[in-house]
């Protein structure tokens, strides 16, 4: 009723799960390679005054239990995303929270995972997204300083300075793994009620509650040939082969709110792919069969990891 973990063989309903949560789980049902992910559910957002802790560790527990990692675990840290999705699908409406789990203590061990200046960007990326809530306007200088290009340098320097900003306001956010996860929690459930006019509005008068996607990270800052990027189906100006939109060493997030520059790639051949993106060529003769079953042109959102061996 609550949790939904990307193993279900169930049908959930989009009221439940949301528009974004019942695509990813059908593409996991129809076994594509989709990462872990556990949905906290329509339900359990209108349960929070009573039950929210309790659904949350919950559903923490169960992508714990999909990725082998543990939230808070020294030696093998669960770092994952945090999506608000409600049953239509409403672009730019909600945010999404990358690398929550990044803490002062996981950030030796996630060195060790990912190199030392990937860990930093994703610690980063994560004391940006608590400053930008905890303080508002107040930073904003600082917050909008945190960019994809950052040098090692710099990326020390803000870390410094949003550390002790976050540490003066609430420390447990950057010790307590779960802590942070329930404050991004509890921001996403916020930023809906803020927009719940909005939402009300383009859901056509009809009423509906969020769901929260809680996703396995996929690090895409670990190397300058690691990239983020979109496929689809069908050229977004033409209708005609197959188009890639790509970015190196960012994450997906600054894709999807176009504060990267970005590549676009077009293909009539697919076969042409495999030259330039040979990591992305495997997924290629899936988009018919995706078309097929969606019944309509498909974007797919990727991450391709790599690393200097």
């Amino acid at each position: 009723e609550f949790v939904v973990p990307c193993t279900s063989s169930q049908a959930h309903s989009e009221l439940d799960i949301s528009q974004k949560g019942s695509i990813l789980l059908k593409l996991s049902q129809l076994g594509y390679p989709v990462p872990d992910f556990v949905v906290l559910t329509a339900d359990a957002y209108t349960k929070r005054a009573q039950h929210f802790e309790e659904h949350l560790l919950d559903a923490i527990k169960q992508l714990e239990i999909l990725t082998g990692q543990g939230l808070g675990n020294c030696r093998n840290p669960l770092v994952f995303a945090i999506r608000c999705a409600t049953t239509r699908y409403i672009p730019g409406v909600m945010d999404t929270y990358l690398n929550v789990g990044a803490t002062e203590s996981a950030l030796p061990c996630l060195e060790t995972m990912y190199g030392s200046l990937a860990a930093r960007k994703m610690f980063l990326n994560n004391l940006r997204n608590l400053c930008r809530f905890l303080h508002h306007d107040e930073h904003a200088a600082i917050v909008s300083a945190v960019k994809s290009d950052l040098s090692p340098e710099q990326v020390m320097s803000l870390t410094e300075r949003l550390s002790d900003i976050i540490r003066t306001t609430d420390k447990t956010l950057l010790e307590d793994p779960f802590a942070q996860a329930a404050f991004f929690a509890k921001q996403a459930y916020k930023d809906f009620e803020e927009n719940q006019a909005l939402v009300l509005s383009l859901c056509r008068g009809t009423e509906h509650y969020p769901s929260l996607i809680m996703q396995k990270m996929i690090c895409t800052v670990r190397h300058e040939n690691s990239y983020a990027g979109v496929i689809h189906s069908r050229d977004t100006k033409t209708g005609l082969g197959i188009e890639l939109q790509t970015a190196h060493n960012i994450f997906g997030e600054e894709i999807m709110t176009g504060t990267a520059e970005i590549q676009s790639t077009s293909f009539e051949d697919g076969n042409a792919i495999k030259n330039v993106f040979p990591a992305v060529y495997h997924f290629v003769p899936h988009l018919g069969d995706l078309e097929r079953e969606f019944e309509s042109p498909v974007t797919i959102e990727f991450g391709v990891e790599a690393t200097s061996r």
